[in-house]
């Protein structure tokens, strides 16, 4: 059970997320964009794309948004419940590695929309690699059943190639010292 003051201080923090984020991609929408927000969380993102002026369908496996206005569409993980190119852009930020098949999401964003932007924690050896699964457990809240499909940067350009998607930019991030983050802009 989430208390109110746990809901406000996670609504801070989700929006402090949401806004590096959005500063991130920002560059890469186009006004009028259709987006699909797919593994949507906390829905902050959403709504600040929304706040924003383009058209978001926030998407997640279970409904956790803290915005009593903005409500995901619940789908089952594997299979969206959109037709093909429903939307411009599939927004999949730091969200692949809570997946137990990244692949499967990855081709039903790709079925569904005609560009897509990954972010993902990544790492480059053992020791980093330890250290973000135990980061992204503590800061998810996220101790047991995390899949935890992180890749190293190649094998994320191998597999966007194996899925026949086009690598547009890459741009690192890195966080605290010892993380790294990576955004991938795709289109088929």
């Amino acid at each position: 059970m989430i208390y109110p003051l746990q809901k406000t201080i996670y609504r801070t923090l989700s929006r402090s997320w949401a806004q590096g984020k959005y500063e991130r991609i920002r560059p890469h929408l186009n006004p009028g964009d259709k987006i699909i927000d797919l593994g949507a969380g906390k829905c902050a993102l959403s709504g600040m794309l929304m706040e924003n002026g383009f058209d978001v369908t926030p998407v997640d496996v279970s409904d956790n948004s803290f915005n009593p206005d903005i409500k995901p569409v619940i789908y089952n993980g594997t299979t969206l419940p959109f037709e093909e190119d429903t939307f411009d852009v599939a927004l999949l930020l730091t969200v692949l590695h809570h997946t137990p098949d990244p692949d499967t999401v990855l081709n039903e964003a790709l079925r569904t929309a005609k560009r897509i932007i990954v972010i993902e924690d990544v790492y480059e050896n053992p020791a980093q690699k330890q250290l973000t699964y135990v980061t992204d457990s503590l800061f998810n809240c996220e101790f047991r059943g995390h899949p935890h499909t992180n890749r190293t940067h190649l094998e994320w350009l191998l597999t966007f190639d194996r899925l026949g998607l086009r690598v547009r930019t890459v741009t690192e991030q890195r966080l605290l010292l010892f993380y790294k983050q990576v955004m991938y802009h795709l289109e088929k």
